[in-house]
């Protein structure tokens, strides 16, 4: 039976810093429900028994998404990323038909930097080793020199202090007077962390639904602090809407209140001349 091959307007998907509306892209939807999911008889759909697609979904996101914030902390220095996200470029990803783990919280910008928006509001992040954005980057004075090389399975990121010339923001397009540090660490020293997960269960994928979780933990306890939670559908819907590609710094800061960085004298801006 020939498979209807089926175009759908995605609306409001994030793929990188912007929210990019109206992408027209070709998906087998049904194909890639049945790759990823576990058709269920009538009898054993219990509640969901007659529930389309759709109304399935709606359901998920009004019981279920959403963030969650149990306590929060003033004063963090540093963050630590627990786990990191694959790198490959979501949208092509979804043309092949290959759903990643939590479709939902995924967002190419930081998956293959997710140090930038960090350092802006902490004074450390630390990360388990992974590959420098677009290597070369340091040449064009993001990083105060070359990333480092060896063999340490983690590493620290921070701005470094003015020193006269300027640099690429790490979260904006415009310049600042303070360059990104890397440095190879053998143990992450931060108390707070933060990690993700797909959720599915067997509805979920009878439906052709994929949940997400970020959840922010406190390390020394292994008390969980927040856990914020979306939906995707393989007619690329989502919810809850985001207005970011930073989904997961933006909600780590409302749980880790960044501690605010020591004004920089005015003189120590103007830098050598």
């Amino acid at each position: 039976m020939r498979l209807l091959l089926v175009v759908f307007a995605v609306s409001s998907l994030v793929t990188g810093c912007e929210v990019v509306s109206d992408i027209q892209a070709e998906m087998r939807a049904e194909e890639i429900a049945r790759k990823y999911g576990e058709e269920l008889p009538d009898d054993e759909l219990g509640p969901y028994r007659g529930f389309t697609r759709e109304e399935y979904f709606r359901h998920k996101c009004d019981s279920e998404a959403g963030e969650f914030i149990y306590k929060t902390v003033e004063n963090v220095e540093s963050v630590y990323q627990m786990r990191l996200r694959d790198p490959r470029d979501f949208i092509d990803r979804l043309r092949k038909g290959d759903i990643p783990e939590d479709p939902w919280g995924h967002a190419d910008a930081f998956t293959r930097a997710p140090w930038r928006p960090f350092v802006s509001q902490y004074h450390f992040f630390e990360t388990a080793r992974c590959q420098p954005d677009r290597g070369d980057r340091w040449k064009r004075n993001v990083y105060a020199e070359r990333p480092p090389s060896g063999d340490s399975p983690y590493w620290r990121y921070r701005l470094g202090e003015p020193d006269g010339r300027q640099y690429l923001n790490n979260r904006l397009d415009d310049l600042v007077s303070r360059p990104l540090i890397m440095e190879p660490i053998e143990q992450p020293q931060s108390r707070y962390g933060f990690t993700w997960r797909g959720v599915r269960d067997k509805y979920d994928r009878h439906f052709g639904v994929w949940g997400g979780e970020i959840s922010v933990v406190d390390l020394d306890t292994d008390e969980v602090l927040a856990v914020t939670r979306g939906f995707f559908d393989s007619r690329y819907a989502i919810c809850p809407k985001r207005g970011s590609c930073f989904i997961a710094p933006d909600f780590v800061a409302k749980v880790l209140k960044p501690k605010p960085f020591d004004p920089v004298p005015l003189d120590e801006h103007k830098g050598a001349n």
